[in-house]
């Protein structure tokens, strides 16, 4: 997917990722907060092959409900 948008968007795609995915890990941030009980989750660094950088402890969900 991520390839036929970047080809839909030429070099137009850069720029909306990056503040896509901003926008998205500000608001996962949020959600997770102090407590990480909220179902949200960080997006990680996606590379161009579909590997990713490893997710950090507090991008997922990490407390108790």
């Amino acid at each position: 997917m991520r390839a036929k948008a970047e080809e839909a968007l030429d070099e137009n795609f850069a720029e909306w990722y990056k503040a896509s995915k901003k926008s998205h890990n500000d608001c996962a941030r949020a959600n997770l907060g102090d407590s990480g009980v909220l179902f949200a989750f960080v997006l990680p660094e996606f590379h161009a092959d579909g590997t990713h950088e490893p997710l950090g402890p507090r991008d997922v969900p990490w407390g108790n409900a």
